[in-house]
């Protein structure tokens, strides 16, 4: 042997070894690997702390998904298999066929991506996707490598995910004006003289656009309070008595599930009564108690929470 010949030997035999020696060992059991998304793979020799997929800007709260998939080699062939899972697009999870471009349920087709091979690998799975083309949900992602090449009985299983959130709606910006009146009445009655019922009273109350709180909440500050009458029976005993509502505060949300968003509100309310029996008038003094409601946030919303009936009137300038 030449010595240029036992040099290029040395060389590829050196090589060799270090490829062997820098390489993913095959799996000898069922691991379940997940981890939050990542812009890039993250290469590793380390099953645990290999990252293989990654999912492009949207991993940072960009507007583009780019699956790409890393992975070192491996020290003996495997099958790898690619799947996506979009409750929203399909209840089925969709496996990457061997040609790299098509995806077809499990149901009926779950084939490896890449048979038999030892690595390493390094490529973008689809072409860019901007968020705003999907719907709203859970998009989940999954890379397995089994061994022997051909069974499911040892495998790494890999997963991440993305969220996409619908735009939420919201009706402040920095030239809103949000005002309105929240209108309580108390409403009882189990029997045609066993009921409660009173005037409909209001609060006034307007939200500051010019705030937000960290998870995106606006303060509603509320304004008046007012006061009415409250009447009924119970047998043979009148009751008469006053609801006051005040002290209304809360906040307004945007939301996805709701076009304009909700308003949680809180107040108080005092309920004064008196029942006239015969020969037993019965004075049951001031009963004060916190009312607590959410209403979607749109002129004319109305609900009902117990024994009070809510009812929204909404203005909003922009």
């Amino acid at each position: 042997m030449t010595k240029y010949k036992f040099t290029l030997f040395a060389a590829l035999y050196f090589l060799t070894v270090a490829s062997l020696v820098h390489a993913l060992p095959v799996p000898t059991g069922q691991q379940y690997f997940p981890y939050e998304p990542v812009n890039e793979p993250f290469l590793s020799d380390i099953p645990g702390t290999a990252k293989p997929i990654g999912v492009g800007p949207a991993a940072e709260g960009g507007d583009t998904i780019r699956l790409r998939v890393g992975l070192n080699s491996f020290s003996n062939p495997v099958d790898i298999y690619f799947g996506i899972h979009a409750p929203s697009i399909s209840p089925s999870i969709l496996i990457l066929q061997p040609d790299g471009k098509t995806f077809r349920p499990v149901e009926t087709d779950f084939t490896p991506w890449k048979r038999a091979v030892t690595g390493p690998i390094d490529e973008q799975i689809l072409d860019d996707i901007n968020v705003s083309q999907l719907p709203p949900g859970r998009y989940s992602f999954y890379l397995l490598a089994s061994y022997p090449s051909g069974t499911l009985t040892s495998f790494f299983l890999w997963n991440t995910w993305i969220d996409i959130r619908g735009s939420a709606a919201n009706l402040c910006t920095e030239w809103s004006r949000i005002t309105g009146t929240l209108y309580d009445q108390f409403h009882y009655q189990i029997a045609p003289d066993n009921f409660m019922e009173s005037d409909e009273v209001g609060m006034q109350f307007y939200v500051d656009c010019s705030k937000i709180t960290s998870d995106g909440r606006y303060p509603i500050i509320g304004q008046d309070g007012s006061k009415g009458r409250l009447w009924g029976t119970i047998g043979e005993c009148q009751i008469e008595g006053s609801i006051e509502v005040k002290n209304l505060t809360g906040y307004y949300r945007p939301s996805t599930a709701n076009q304009k968003g909700y308003f949680h509100f809180i107040h108080e309310i005092i309920n004064p009564m008196y029942l006239n029996c015969p020969n037993m008038p019965v004075n049951t003094g001031d009963e004060w108690y916190v009312g607590e409601l959410e209403i979607a946030a749109e002129d004319g919303a109305a609900i009902t929470m117990g024994t009070h009936r809510y009812r929204l009137h909404l203005v909003v300038e922009h």
